[in-house]
């Protein structure tokens, strides 16, 4: 039996020490809704591998099931063999696995534990996965784990950070959790731009620190220069639009001065007799549009604020930075506050 890397493997590793090989029809076999995650290409090589050797390693299914934890490659290169009439016969060896749920009173399923079959299913085959899919592995995953952190912590088995945890149950270093876990951030099309290898996974967990919005914005602007997306020209860019920011806000600021000196200029009029007020309606009209400019230019600064710090505390809370978190989150809850007052002054 293979050995799985990471505390989370022992949790399926130890089930079926004696596989007994079943035939069954390769029609009646079903593709498991949990391996959605990924791809099922590159068929062609696979099928030519297995009319050449004669031969297919068994396809895994759930006990009791049709329903494949693995081999789902496998089937369809079956399949297309069949169609193409190179092979006869619908037969294909398959194993049974039962679903053993050691974690229940931690409340995790018998559906967490399929979940985590098939994705070490995944890591076992022969193919190299994509940073997407190691991303779906992650983001699958991830519950499952925190429940048992959740119970550990709980029965005081373990001390510390979520982070650091997780990544010792999937094998891996901290870091590189954090790098195939910022893939789950980018956009579809970036994604595909990574599996791609049109953009470097480095490259790619710069963007993910931007919305997805500002992700397209970034590559089409780095892609119009003919330069390669690369780490250092997406924080160029970054950069390059950090500048443009403050001196947006920098204009604002001195839109938002003007408008204090003619409100005390206003101010001063107050004592002035009613007769005495200039009555220009022009001037009145110039000094209204000049009022809901400058009003218009705070409210757009203010709503921009405030997704940036939505998405500060999202960041805080999944870097387990709870310091950080609460600092944005009362920045956050100024902002919406100001913007609120805004729209009720110019009601």
């Amino acid at each position: 039996m293979k050995k799985h890397k990471g505390i989370l493997g022992s949790m399926i590793s130890k089930q079926n020490d004696a596989d007994v090989i079943v035939m069954r029809n390769v029609h009646d076999l079903i593709p498991n809704p949990l391996n959605e995650g990924y791809t099922t290409n590159d068929i062609d090589s696979l099928a030519a591998e297995i009319a050449m050797t004669h031969n297919i390693e068994p396809i895994t299914i759930k006990a009791g099931t049709n329903i494949i934890i693995s081999g789902h490659r496998r089937r369809l290169a079956k399949l297309q063999l069949l169609e193409q009439g190179i092979d006869k016969s619908p037969l294909v060896p398959t194993v049974e696995r039962k679903i053993v749920n050691d974690y229940t009173d931690a409340g995790v399923t018998d559906e967490d534990i399929e979940q985590i079959m098939v994705i070490f299913a995944n890591k076992g085959s022969r193919r190299k996965l994509t940073p997407s899919e190691e991303a779906f592995e992650i983001e699958k995953t991830r519950p499952i784990v925190r429940k048992i952190y959740e119970k550990k912590c709980e029965d005081g088995e373990y001390k510390g950070k979520f982070r650091p945890f997780f990544a010792s149950y999937l094998g891996m270093s901290e870091s590189a959790l954090i790098r195939k876990d910022s893939i789950n951030k980018l956009s579809p099309e970036i994604k595909e731009a990574v599996d791609s290898n049109d953009i470097t996974v480095t490259a790619a967990s710069e963007l993910a620190g931007l919305s997805q919005e500002e992700q397209k914005k970034t590559v089409t602007a780095i892609k119009e220069r003919g330069e390669e997306v690369t780490v250092e020209n997406v924080k160029k860019e970054k950069a390059k639009k950090e500048a443009t920011k403050k001196n947006k806000t920098d204009d604002t600021t001195t839109a938002v001065h003007q408008k204090a000196e003619k409100d005390s200029a206003f101010d001063d009029m107050v004592d002035v007799p009613e007769d005495e007020i200039p009555r220009d309606e022009k001037g009145s009209e110039i000094l209204q549009s000049v009022d809901e400019a400058a009003r218009s230019i705070i409210e757009q600064e203010l709503i921009l604020r405030c997704e940036a710090e939505k998405i500060a505390v999202q960041e805080a809370k999944e870097n387990e930075n709870d310091a950080e978190a609460d600092l944005h989150f009362t920045a956050l809850s100024i902002v919406e506050d100001l913007i609120k007052y805004l729209k009720e002054s110019y009601k």
